[in-house]
């Protein structure tokens, strides 16, 4: 009776683990293969990952010299390689798109789109890098943060004491009432 009882405990505990194990193990699987393809986009330029950060669906790195920054992402059948000089660029800004929706007495935010944008010494833009859009993922996992720790990494690189290296622009689209 002990023995049967000591199975079934054993299969149930198999049975409740093993889908997070899977998922887990797919999880690093794309990270690892995220990571190989920043590193071969970077091989291909002549330069060496130094540093570097995977999330769900796109990887960020830094070549060695910190000439460079990569930007790789693979949504569905779209692949998108971007790379911004550092030495071209004077600042990085967070920019968090998001609109109001009015539902009654009671409003939230929604947030559409987190990017990394890039500025020259003349306030305009050199490129974006998009971490975070509404209609690939249903909800945000962590590219806020990842975008504001990324922007302090570089504002270290670009040397600038901007006493706006928390701020984040947020601009709202039209309010939406239901």
């Amino acid at each position: 009776m002990e023995t049967s009882m000591l199975i079934i405990s054993i299969t149930l505990i198999i049975i409740c683990v093993l889908p997070f194990l899977i998922i887990n193990g797919k999880a690093k699987k794309k990270a690892n293969l995220l990571k190989t393809i920043l590193e071969t986009k970077l091989q291909n330029d002549n330069r060496v990952l130094a540093d570097h950060e995977v999330h769900n669906s796109f990887a960020l790195g830094l070549d060695s010299n910190y000439n460079y920054l990569y930007f790789y992402s693979n949504n569905d059948d779209t692949e998108i390689v971007k790379k911004v000089k550092l030495n071209q660029i004077s600042s990085c800004q967070v920019v968090k798109d998001s609109k109001r929706i009015i539902n009654g007495k009671s409003s939230y935010e929604l947030t559409e789109r987190v990017r990394l944008v890039f500025y020259t010494s003349h306030h305009t833009i050199i490129d974006y890098f998009e971490l975070y859009n509404d209609e690939d993922s249903s909800q945000l996992d962590g590219e806020i943060a990842l975008a504001h720790s990324w922007k302090q990494k570089l504002d270290e690189l670009l040397h600038t004491s901007d006493t706006r290296s928390t701020t984040m622009t947020t601009l709202e689209s039209n309010n939406i009432f239901v």
